[in-house]
């Protein structure tokens, strides 16, 4: 059946963008909240076509966050480590892996947000994530796993991502004295390949290999001191979630335990991989016949005239997921209650998933730590 509303509608206006804080609040409200006290909401548009892992993104103005973030990070209440090893095993398939179809959207109301997403919202959500992945030695996790080389700390940044090198840049730039002294004489060689293009991002440094036991007792340390803590809580923060928000939103999934189910696909696949997972598995429009009644109650002719009109998208003519996400979420502010909840959407990515992914999403299902809470967009 084709997807339609009852109310025939103007052409839609593309959706606002979060409304950003003006220095004077990010400064007024540092300290109770751990916002960061720079311009660092950037904003910048994500192709997943041309993304497979997140980036940091720089503030516009200084080109480096000014001060620590989480200096002295809050220590949550966490389970211990789950033992089954495949918990901890990243997907193999860190830039292909694809979902599976889902049932028809069901006929749900959504609730309506009334909470802030600041970073210390977004620390809570990430950290709960990660508690499978580095347990309890959190910030000085390390394990070394095939294809990705040297997983390091909060969400075991990779080394063949490029997650590990960005956030061993942020640690020089937080104390570049420190840095150098707990990496030793090949702290700059470090940089150079972690930071390196994806080919040679595993190579040796200093002879070895970032597996080795020196590296990784290396590793440890650098895991203990506090402002490196908050150079990964900010890599976590801005590297790996916040690339992932727009999306996540446009779709539907706007509470903790929503948002944390799609970090949990990004962290172990990737930015691209992962939220082209989360939006084969949840999307709503998922026949022609829907996807065309959908730009129709829009009040559009074609697929390329709604991506003109939303310049965040690819403009290809292509049904992609950015694209699928973003129809959604106009869908959404047109009122249809036709689109699922974000509880439909929950349930949706748990039955998509299978083996290590399927457990790690039940447990974020039914974690206590995740209050259900709906934030604003």
């Amino acid at each position: 059946m084709a997807y339609r509303t009852a109310v025939a509608t103007p052409k839609y206006v593309p959706a606002r963008t979060l409304a950003l804080p003006t220095p004077d609040a990010i400064r007024d409200a540092q300290h109770a909240t751990g916002q960061y006290p720079g311009p660092v909401w950037a904003v910048k548009s994500w192709s997943l076509a041309e993304a497979d892992h997140a980036v940091p993104i720089p503030p516009s103005a200084t080109g480096k966050y000014p001060s620590p973030v989480w200096s002295g990070a809050p220590m949550l209440p966490g389970d211990r480590l789950l033992t089954d090893p495949a918990l901890r095993r990243k997907d193999p398939g860190y830039s292909d892996e694809t979902g599976s179809d889902a049932d028809e959207a069901h006929d749900s109301a959504e609730p309506e947000g009334s909470t802030a997403l600041d970073n210390r919202e977004i620390y809570r959500i990430v950290r709960e994530v990660a508690v499978v992945d580095s347990g309890d030695d959190l910030y000085s996790a390390v394990m070394a796993q095939d294809p990705f080389g040297l997983c390091f700390g909060l969400t075991l940044f990779t080394q063949a991502s490029g997650h590990l090198g960005a956030v061993l840049s942020l640690m020089l730039a937080r104390d570049p004295e420190q840095f150098r002294a707990l990496f030793g004489p090949n702290a700059t060689a470090l940089l150079a390949v972690t930071n390196a293009s994806a080919g040679s991002r595993l190579e040796p440094v200093g002879g070895e290999n970032l597996s080795a036991a020196s590296w990784m007792d290396r590793f440890r340390q650098a895991g203990a001191y506090t402002p490196f803590q908050a150079a990964q809580n900010e890599q976590a923060i801005e590297g790996q979630f916040r690339p992932m928000l727009h999306l996540a939103a446009e779709l539907g999934l706007t509470s903790d335990r929503g948002l944390a189910m799609a970090f949990d696909r990004v962290v172990t696949c990737g930015l691209g991989a992962g939220m082209r997972w989360v939006i084969a598995a949840a999307g709503p429009l998922r026949t022609e016949q829907q996807r065309q009644g959908a730009l129709e109650d829009l009040g559009y002719a074609s697929l390329p005239e709604f991506q003109a009109d939303t310049p965040w998208l690819p403009q290809n003519g292509v049904f992609g997921p950015e694209t699928h996400a973003a129809m959604a979420g106009a869908l959404r502010r047109l009122g249809d209650r036709c689109m699922p909840s974000c509880e439909d959407l929950m349930g949706r990515l748990v039955s998509a998933a299978a083996g290590p992914a399927k457990t790690r999403l039940m447990r974020l299902r039914h974690s206590a730590k995740l209050q259900d809470v709906y934030y604003r967009f």
